[in-house]
């Protein structure tokens, strides 16, 4: 079983407050019913956002690591492209002058491909609040609104 998005978090955090030893730490919530256990759908209406489990959760750590490929940018510089379109990263074009300086001029080496998905979440628009620079009207007029 692959760790949470939690477990991840609470890693970092430990392992930035010095305390490495730890190597998973997860949340979970139990209920009691009394009586007749409901159906999953009332139970997941019940739990929110959470996961149902009837069996026992194997926490033996993975052994060894998922594969991972580079993409040969430094041969190629049009691999990146290619990457591009092939894993659905969405780069656009500045992403992709801006990627291509930073592998092959300044840190002068291959991405992975796990490099690149994580590039690609971190440049989605949705992370990208500087992004969102619209101007706000109110009842016809434009308000000049600083939220930072």
């Amino acid at each position: 079983m692959q760790k949470t998005a939690y477990c991840t978090n609470a890693l970092s955090a430990l392992s930035a407050a010095g305390i490495g030893q730890v190597s998973r730490l997860e949340r979970t919530i139990r209920y009691q019913f009394d009586g007749a256990i409901p159906d999953d759908e009332t139970l997941l209406e019940i739990a929110g956002d959470q996961c149902i489990y009837t069996d026992n959760i194997d926490f033996t750590p993975i052994k060894g690591r998922e594969n991972f490929f580079e993409i040969d940018v430094l041969g190629d510089p049009t691999n990146l492209d290619k990457a591009n379109e092939e894993l659905g990263l969405a780069f656009d074009k500045y992403d992709m002058l801006y990627y291509k300086d930073l592998f092959l001029n300044k840190l002068k080496r291959n991405p992975t491909d796990v490099e690149l998905f994580d590039l690609a979440q971190c440049d989605s628009e949705h992370s990208r609040h500087w992004f969102f620079r619209g101007r706000l009207f109110v009842d016809g007029k434009e308000r000049k609104v600083i939220f930072y």
